[in-house]
């Protein structure tokens, strides 16, 4: 059997290739997502300690079900194209999938979801209050890793990025809610709630990647 392939080569400033990424239809791309940011579960779980025990067990829920870690996947990858992974590279990345997942647990308690990659939703499985608390434990615990991440390499930017990209995110939400009480809503319209709500935190992790390894002006990124 045959699989198609695409490359993807990401240049530096200079048009020197420095990170590439094989895509293939028969996941290899998935795997490598799994392999790399397989450090980042350990992370997870490791932040994701502490009492009282049932708080941090519903905090914990929902990111190790898994989920496509593309966000910590961008991080690595990007810190990569600058020289390499390194300690604050982890703990930027497990604050952004941290941070993704608060959004996901309180998303679904405003959409009223019941499932979640295949399971029951966080506030189905523990009730809705401490669903709540579980996900401003996340929200917590993403900020603390992205200050770890900071006082490791050095670098001031990455909490910066971080909350502009939680403000975003929360203006995108409020835009996704308001929609249902439109009967319709133009493509412009759409656009811009999925660039906050989605796109923003994709691209801070990009930034936030490159800044876990070396001092970095943001505006040239």
């Amino acid at each position: 059997m045959e699989f198609k392939q695409a490359k993807i080569m990401v240049k530096n400033n200079f048009g020197e290739p420095r990170v590439s990424i094989h895509i293939s239809e028969n996941g290899d791309l998935l795997q490598e997502i799994k392999v790399t940011t397989f450090p980042i579960e350990q992370k997870i779980r490791e932040v994701l300690k502490g009492e009282p025990m049932a708080l941090y067990e519903a905090a914990a829920y929902l990111p190790l079900l898994g989920g496509k870690r593309m966000r910590p996947y961008l991080v690595i990858k990007t810190a990569g194209m600058f020289g390499g992974a390194n300690e604050s590279t982890y703990y930027a990345a497990t604050a952004v999938e941290l941070l993704h997942n608060f959004t996901l647990v309180h998303d679904d308690i405003m959409d009223k979801d019941t499932l979640r990659r295949g399971h029951p939703t966080t506030h189905v499985k523990f009730g809705e209050t401490v669903a709540i608390l579980a996900g401003d434990l996340l929200f917590s615990k993403a900020f603390e890793c992205a200050s770890k991440a900071e006082k490791l390499s050095g670098n001031k930017g990455i909490v910066e990025k971080l909350v502009e990209a939680s403000i975003k995110i929360d203006e995108g939400q409020y835009l996704d809610i308001s929609f249902e009480s439109k009967s319709t809503i133009s493509l412009e319209e759409y656009l811009r709630m999925i660039s906050l709500k989605t796109a923003t935190l994709y691209e801070a992790s990009a930034v936030i990647g490159a800044l876990t390894v070396t001092p970095i002006n943001q505006e040239s990124l």
